[in-house]
């Protein structure tokens, strides 16, 4: 007579546990196991049946401390005890093949006749003829192809979990007044802190399906970021172009003389920027050889000049920021063509401009 365990929907320390109780039972020659009501073939015992179902419940584990852990199959699950003489069965690791496998056709070593293997396996015998295209009277290859079933097995596994999260931290700005505009300076790193959260995690068939955040604990609480922002209209300490425009004459030696500076050709009405921040000293008009110009002292023993403009669009005693507008570029005075005349002075003495723009 078969004795028949039946486990639908239980968790599986219930289904290991079941198995326990029945050792004290003679142990049959094998046992065959259902899911959801279809054969998935004989296995060699009950204790195989049941450790071929914890293994297949297996999965990775998520990225988290998992605190409590439960696992259930959602399928109804029967083992029946069979006492037919020798049986071809399958072990323990077959079994967990066939459960992995059930989606799809796969191949396996072949060990006995088309009717063991098709009873080994759970199988319909013409189900297994026609999965390998042969005829019951065609000898067994040495692998056959098992064809795959229709069952849908669902494994859900409850977590209770706990993992940590980075907490961003905040950037503060702090207006500066004794730093130069536009200069920012670092006065305390950034740090971010940690929380901790509790949560409880459903997976079926190892993917999450739910996810609950019961509990959120600040660990370490996130350091901000602070930064002086400079605000003092003057010298940042370096030079940008003072406007587009390709390099037409080079600083030092020229035509006899020496060239006080660089020419940058533009068309005329070429906006004209400070090069640096400070304040004007000059805006002269019909000024000789310069034409229309600007000077402008930046506070640190470096002063600058433009000419030949066009318009001038700055007054003396003006403080403006390295990038402010100040002229539109011209041809005025003595002058070859459209361009600006761009020079920088360091306590009196001429520099070459091109050592110290930065592009």
């Amino acid at each position: 007579m078969k004795k028949q365990f039946t486990l639908g929907a239980l968790a599986l320390s219930m289904i290991i546990s079941l198995g326990s109780q029945t050792l004290h039972a003679a142990s049959p020659k094998a046992v065959e196991l259902f899911i959801d009501q279809e054969s998935l073939g004989l296995v060699e015992s009950r204790e195989a049946a049941h450790g071929a179902l914890k293994d297949l419940a297996v999965f990775p584990k998520l990225d988290a401390r998992v605190q409590k852990e439960s696992i259930r199959f959602n399928n109804k699950i029967e083992v029946k005890d069979l006492e037919e003489k020798d049986p071809a069965v399958m072990s323990q690791k077959d079994l967990v093949l066939r459960l992995r496998n059930l989606s799809k056709d796969y191949l396996v070593k072949s060990q006995g006749t088309w009717q063991e293997e098709a009873k080994k396996y759970g199988l319909d015998l013409e189900d297994l003829l026609e999965a390998n295209k042969k005829k019951l009277t065609d000898p067994v290859p040495e692998k056959i192809c098992l064809p795959a079933s229709k069952i849908n097995l669902s494994i859900e596994a409850k977590e209770e979990v706990q993992y940590d999260l980075d907490v961003a931290y905040k950037t503060r700005k702090i207006e500066d007044h004794t730093l130069a505009k536009g200069k920012e300076v670092l006065v305390q790193a950034g740090k971010k802190g940690l929380e901790r959260v509790d949560a409880k995690v459903v997976r079926v068939n190892g993917e999450k399906v739910d996810h609950l955040v019961q509990k959120i604990e600040l660990v370490q609480a996130p350091v901000d970021e602070i930064i002086r922002i400079g605000t003092k209209e003057g010298a940042t300490g370096s030079f940008i172009k003072p406007t587009n425009g390709r390099l037409s004459s080079p600083f030092g030696p020229r035509w006899g003389s020496f060239h006080r500076g660089i020419d940058l050709a533009c068309p005329i009405g070429t906006q004209v920027l400070a090069a640096d921040g400070g304040v004007v000293t000059r805006a002269r008009t019909n000024a000789g050889s310069y034409g229309n110009y600007i000077d402008i002292d930046h506070g640190n023993g470096y002063t600058t000049r433009y000419a030949h403009l066009s318009l001038i669009e700055v007054h003396v005693g003006q403080k403006v920021s390295q990038g402010d507008p100040i002229a539109k570029s011209g041809n005025t005075g003595r002058s070859t063509g459209p361009h600006l005349h761009f020079e920088v002075c360091n306590q009196g003495n001429l520099e070459d401009p091109l050592k110290h723009i930065q592009n």
